[in-house]
């Protein structure tokens, strides 16, 4: 039960947004595949300045970012939908999805856009800036090698499917990224 302010829903976010769960995915090459579903956001929160699609859907393949400080980058159509490359063909999954659920997101002010990383606050955001628990790291784009902008951040302890929580490493932070101009997102994870 969490129970500090950063919990509770101050300016909400008009909309209730789809967390979690299994997302079939197709690869260029045609086959069917299952990832791990974060977020959908549906509509866009403004603050995020994403012009180049409407919605966004993000996945990850929790298997593929077990190693600390690597990208993992996933391509996606104009609708924001997630089109995976050939690589993808032969993955499968053994690890559990995130547990499904409608979430409210809400703005919660000044006190949580710049803050330092604390156990037992609300690490996790959309938006702002990120906390890096080391050196500053902001990936380029694998299509345009520009410098991709922070959008979203999910710190350790995510309920999955199975009951046990998600963390990342001994308890770091993975954080995601966006390049609106190539519609690319990448994810990565440091801990402490």
């Amino acid at each position: 039960e969490k129970k500090n302010d950063s919990w509770m829903a101050i300016n909400p976010i008009p909309g209730t947004f789809a967390w979690g769960g299994w997302k079939e995915v197709q690869t260029s090459s045609g086959n069917e595949i299952r990832l791990q579903h974060l977020l959908t956001l549906n509509p866009l929160p403004s603050n995020l300045l994403i012009k180049s699609v409407t919605k966004l859907e993000l996945v990850v393949a929790l298997e593929m970012v077990d190693d600390e400080g690597i990208e993992h980058f996933y391509h996606h159509n104009e609708k924001g939908e997630v089109i995976l490359s050939e690589e993808f063909d032969d993955y499968q999954t053994s690890y559990p999805a995130f547990k499904e659920c409608s979430i409210l997101l809400s703005d919660q002010g000044e006190k949580f856009r710049y803050q330092d990383h604390q156990y037992g606050e609300n690490d996790n955001r959309l938006g702002g800036l990120p906390v890096f628990l080391q050196d500053y790291h902001y990936p380029d784009c694998c299509d345009c090698g520009r410098t991709m902008p922070f959008i979203l951040q999910l710190d350790s302890g995510l309920l999955l499917e199975n009951g046990e929580e998600q963390y990342w490493g001994s308890g770091g932070i993975a954080h995601v990224f966006w390049c609106d101009g190539c519609r690319v997102s990448a994810m990565c994870w440091v801990c402490t």
